[in-house]
């Protein structure tokens, strides 16, 4: 594994690691790796295929142009040829006979060695670091729940996250220490609240969670961005109560900045150039590597090869998000009282209310089920799981946010304090990246209609 130079070295950390990592040892035969790469050397020591073998002489596709999506000058649905041959003269060209080989546990070198200029590139690590090419994200998470947590251990989490993330670590005895959020993601004050009044009898005997799990940026399911001063804050909480964090980051290059109205937008001059790759890394809340000089923080991140083509999408999903945001404060829409920022549109008496969020792929609804004439009769979650199939028996799919709770995964029968939060209202996650527009505000059209049919029933 290469590391960056010209940055000190991480300090040690390796009091974190379980006892399944401590107790690894190497094999034997990775030793031989570093002899793999000598020209000329006569692989007779390892179990390697021929790649005479391999079934596939060659691969070939046509992919779109980087500035597929470019704002000001797109090229649509030109495309490009690509050509991967099984032998190439050039050893340190990519080609199926070492791609389909076996390899390290770092990954493909010559992708490895490209995570790693594009890591320092835009995220500037202040320490020495390494990347390592995973099956994507949870296969990535899982590996560093094995690598740092023991059975028992909890992992703090943003109150509403990723329930694929909690799956993953549950069979393992790890469970989820949910952590409070506003608009800006995790709260500062409530991370430290937590861990300087840790009592391990309070919580079934575990220790004070070591390990933070968050999405600091276009949050799922809440849309929630955090800023660079909180993320150094909650780093700086980290350093002083020893904490590794995990930032898991999909939507990082799809921060679009705040919402717009459409008024707002049409009196903003067209842009006459395009931003530059210098300006589109500027452009992005820092990620934890920026502030972290320890080596406590651990990234799983996405990456494209062409900045290019990232522009082209945060341009494209921006579109996208300003689309649904539209929709769902349209008087057509879906009968919601929309604000860009702060907490003001929950005194309205509309049914639902959402604040717009700066990028990503995700709209967080707040359905107002406390103003239910069936309500508190019928419970928070009660109410919005109706709701659900009620849209569902519309043909409009939403998730419910009781399935993203951190603070009642995994259990069967939750209690009523638990789930009831904000009063007795409860929320659901609107998604806008994947279906077209025409869907997308059609859907916002039914979900006011079932809304309002909704409020006139009782349970």
């Amino acid at each position: 594994m290469t590391v960056t130079a010209q940055v000190p070295e991480a300090i040690d950390l390796s009091h974190h690691l379980s006892e399944s990592a401590t107790n690894r040892i190497s094999s034997p035969m990775k030793a031989l790796y570093k002899y793999f790469s000598r020209p000329g050397i006569a692989m007779l020591a390892g179990g390697l295929p021929s790649p005479d073998y391999f079934p596939f002489e060659s691969l070939s596709a046509k992919v779109l142009l980087p500035t597929a999506y470019s704002p000001l000058n797109p090229t649509g649905t030109a495309t490009a040829s690509l050509d991967v041959p099984k032998w190439d003269e050039n050893p340190d060209k990519f080609q199926l006979s070492s791609a389909l080989q076996y390899t390290t546990a770092a990954g493909l070198p010559e992708l490895e060695k490209f995570a790693q200029a594009f890591t320092a590139l835009v995220f500037q690590p202040g320490f020495k670091f390494g990347t390592i090419i995973n099956a994507g994200s949870t296969d990535a998470w899982s590996k560093i729940c094995i690598m740092l947590c023991e059975k028992g251990d909890g992992i703090m989490c943003e109150g509403y996250t990723f329930p694929s993330t909690l799956a993953a670590a549950w069979p393992s005895g790890i469970r989820p220490v949910p952590l409070p959020m506003d608009g800006g993601g995790l709260t500062v004050d409530g991370m430290e609240s937590l861990l300087a009044n840790w009592k391990p009898e309070e919580h079934g005997g575990m220790k004070r969670p070591r390990v933070l799990y968050t999405i600091p940026v276009c949050q799922n399911p809440t849309g929630s961005t955090m800023v660079a001063s909180r993320k150094q804050a909650i780093y700086d909480l980290c350093v002083k109560y020893d904490v590794i964090i995990v930032e898991d980051d999909p939507y990082y290059f799809l921060q679009a900045g705040e919402y717009k109205s459409p008024s707002e937008r049409a009196s903003e001059a067209a842009p006459t150039t395009e931003e530059s790759d210098e300006e589109f890394i500027a452009s992005l809340i820092p990620s934890y590597l920026k502030f972290d000089y320890q080596g406590r923080v651990i990234r799983i991140d996405t990456y494209s090869r062409y900045l290019t083509w990232l522009k082209g999408l945060k341009a494209e999903y921006r579109d996208r998000r300003d689309f649904i945001v539209d929709a769902i404060a349209s008087p057509d829409g879906a009968d919601a009282a929309l604000e860009v920022r702060g907490e003001a549109a929950l005194e309205t008496d509309k049914l639902l209310t959402s604040v717009a969020p700066d990028g990503g792929m995700f709209v967080w609804i707040r359905v107002r089920t406390s103003t239910h004439p069936s309500y508190p009769r019928v419970s928070a979650a009660a109410l919005v799981d109706a709701l659900f199939e009620e849209l569902a028996d519309a043909s409009v799919l939403v998730a419910p946010g009781t399935m993203f709770a951190s603070s009642t995964f995994g259990l069967e029968n939750p209690p009523e304090e638990v789930i009831a939060e904000l009063g007795g209202d409860a929320f659901f996650r609107i998604a806008f990246a994947t279906a077209p527009k025409a869907v997308l505000a059609s859907s916002m059209t039914v979900i006011g209609k079932v809304v309002k049919e909704f409020w006139g029933k009782k349970f």
